[in-house]
């Protein structure tokens, strides 16, 4: 349970465990650094995506781009490739 958190750079990490950031209820932005090989099941359990701003690297699979938001079944505020 991470209620202060907000903002989180992952330059390193490669996959996402599940409830990785379960309950994180603040986060305005949120970034790795490479791309995600894999993000488990309920890894943004009762975080609230759609007010995070998130930067992927380039060429990250699984992203939709658009109106859409979406990366790995959840709606982000915003989607960047870098």
């Amino acid at each position: 349970n991470c209620t202060a958190l907000t903002t989180l750079s992952l330059p390193a990490v490669i996959w996402v465990e599940g409830y990785s950031f379960s309950q994180c209820t603040a986060p305005t932005s949120l970034t790795f650094g490479t791309k995600i090989e894999g993000v488990d099941t309920n890894a943004f359990y009762q975080v609230p995506t759609e007010n995070c701003d998130l930067t992927l690297a380039a060429g990250q699979n699984g992203v939709e781009e658009g109106e859409n938001k979406k990366w790995e079944e959840y709606t982000w505020k915003s989607i960047t490739l870098k």
